[in-house]
């Protein structure tokens, strides 16, 4: 009677495990079910963009898709709003007129060259193409993007000479994130001790006022300022602090450390902090910087005082 009365409790206790497990595999099963459900994505829609309505229209067209992240940009000739070429005979000025059409194309999108990852050029002169290429460093002054060019027999109208499609990628950093990038870069070029980088995150007609002093303008002046510290503290080391954001400007906190061991140095150490307050261009560049830092400060550590 016992072995009777133990075998029935072993089956009671084994069936109670088999329930529960299928219990336990039926809420997996749904868990998993929700998991599924949760990962499913809509397929974004394509969003068109038309830099001239009618003219594109006209050829069968969009001068930009976007879908996602990803851009694709067609192929920019040097035209006006009615679609007739200009800059005839002229590469180099259907080149920037190529590229200012870009970049209302990427400013329509929030972005700029330093998001194109592709660019595609096709030209009816290579060998001029080549020749004034060097405009291009002005475009992309982080780094070239990927891309092929092409000599072809023609493009779409005789007169055209050439033609510059991109893709391009919008990152989903904002631009205050955009903006740490930026500083963290010219903070860079400042450390290069190659006073023409600093100039660069500049405008062309670009200024810097320090401590209400005589403005540096234009991009030689600006080289030459940078070029005046660099020389005389051969060793600096410039550190972002912080950059915040403000109503129209951005302020770049930093510290600035070196040695006066360059030409009629003193041979003191430097280590004092200040800001830049900068107001930006349409293209992304420092149109204006003030800056700010304790003068009486930094002038008792250059003599040692």
């Amino acid at each position: 009677m016992k072995t009777k009365t133990n075998r029935l409790a072993l089956l009671a206790t084994l069936c109670t495990l088999t329930f529960g497990l299928q219990s336990c595999e039926e809420k997996q099963k749904e868990e998993t079910k929700e998991i599924e459900k949760e990962v499913i994505v809509e397929s974004e829609k394509p969003e068109y963009f038309l830099l001239r309505p009618e003219v594109e229209k006209a050829f069968g067209y969009s001068h930009a898709v976007k879908i996602g992240n990803s851009i694709k940009i067609s192929g920019a000739v040097s035209m006006d709003d009615e679609g007739n070429p200009t800059a005839v005979g002229d590469i180099e000025q259907q080149m920037k007129n190529c590229y200012a059409d870009l970049e209302k194309i990427l400013k329509h999108f929030g972005c700029s060259f330093d998001d194109v990852v592709k660019e595609d050029i096709f030209t009816t002169d290579m060998a001029q193409m080549l020749e004034k290429s060097a405009y291009r460093a002005e475009i992309y002054k982080n780094g070239f993007p990927t891309g092929s060019w092409l000599e072809v027999k023609g493009l779409a109208l005789p007169e055209f000479m050439v033609e510059i499609e991109l893709e391009v990628h919008k990152s989903d950093k904002s631009e205050l994130d955009k903006m740490v990038e930026f500083g963290q870069k010219y903070t860079d070029a400042w450390n290069s001790k190659v006073p023409e980088k600093m100039a660069s995150f500049y405008a062309e007609d670009g200024t810097l006022t320090v401590n209400k002093g005589t403005p540096a303008v234009g991009r030689k002046q600006l080289a030459e300022t940078a070029n005046s510290y660099m020389e005389a503290f051969p060793d600096l080391e410039l550190t972002m602090d912080s950059l915040t954001k403000g109503n129209e400007t951005y302020r770049y906190y930093w510290t600035f450390k070196g040695t006066n061991s360059g030409p009629n140095g003193t041979g003191n150490k430097v280590d004092f902090s200040g800001f830049e307050e900068w107001t930006m261009n349409d293209q992304g560049l420092v149109q204006k910087s003030i800056g700010k830092y304790d003068a009486e400060e930094y002038e008792k550590q250059l003599n040692g005082n």
